[in-house]
């Protein structure tokens, strides 16, 4: 069996050592020896992880005053009073008429009824921190509903696209965390949506198990891909997910001990002799 050697420009032999550290970042000694070695991809990572970083995400969000502060600030300044669009229109009529349209349809936009577009847009930027996804589900209406534009958006958590199904569609296609993938060009052709939330608890979450096909020209799905060929949103708070549970952990025991401290108490007399005599 032969082995590649590595020489130098003369042909003489470079000592393994040498090779070995030449990045102290990639060393694997005493010190490095099982850090960081995975070199999976960008959702092979995601797919076995997603599911327990959303859910610690949130229980940072609902129990920690400063990440459920810190959320709220960041999706205030990243929306503000709401991202609108400006008409680069010459005809001013036009344009007043578009505005007047747009104003209307914002308080309509919401399919659930709850929100004005603005909402929306507060609560995908919120998504974007717990979940790192949501999706917008691009819903047209019969004009007969009466609304300015019989259009709507329904935003769905990213529970609803199951990371954990990976199957071959009935048409032949691959179904890769929930997003089927065109078998010809490899682009996404549909996603494969719980029809409910997967983690409700009332009497329809026995319908969760069922998902729909939605086709891609349906759906938008927001995420901030950190890698090439991500397919899944990672949850903005992950790399301080660690962080963020230790040392909420310590201000309680702090706040434990200095609780504790305060029950100790003495006692100040003037003559000491006669409680000591009874």
């Amino acid at each position: 069996m032969s082995f590649l050697k590595v020489v130098d420009s003369r042909g003489n032999p470079i000592p393994s050592r040498a090779i070995e550290s030449a990045y102290e970042g990639a060393a694997t000694g005493r010190r490095m020896n099982t850090w960081g070695l995975s070199s999976s991809g960008p959702n092979t990572n995601l797919f076995s992880s997603l599911r327990s970083l959303r859910s610690r995400s949130r229980t940072l969000i609902r129990n920690n005053p400063l990440t459920d502060g810190a959320v709220g600030t960041w999706a205030a300044n990243v929306i503000g009073s709401g991202i609108s669009p400006r008409w680069i229109l010459n005809d001013k009529e036009l344009k007043k008429e578009i505005q007047e349209l747009w104003n209307d349809w914002v308080d309509e936009a919401d399919y659930s009824g709850i929100c004005s577009f603005y909402g929306q847009q507060v609560l995908g930027s919120r998504a974007l921190l717990d979940a790192g996804e949501f999706l917008g589900r691009m819903i047209t209406l019969d004009p007969s509903e009466g609304l300015s534009v019989p259009f709507q958006v329904q935003l769905l958590e990213a529970d609803h696209l199951d990371e954990t199904y990976n199957t071959i569609a009935d048409n032949g296609n691959e179904v890769r965390m929930g997003i089927e993938l065109d078998k010809t060009t490899g682009r996404r052709a549909a996603y494969w949506l719980f029809k409910e939330h997967p983690g409700e608890a009332f009497i329809s979450s026995r319908y969760t198990t069922d998902r729909v096909r939605v086709p891609v020209e349906d759906i938008v799905h927001v995420f901030d891909p950190l890698r090439i060929g991500q397919m899944r949103g990672r949850p903005g708070l992950t790399s301080i997910i660690v962080r963020l549970h230790e040392i909420d952990q310590y201000d309680d025991a702090e706040l434990v001990r200095k609780k504790t401290a305060a029950l100790f108490g003495g006692f100040i007399i003037d003559n000491p002799q006669v409680y000591a005599n009874g």
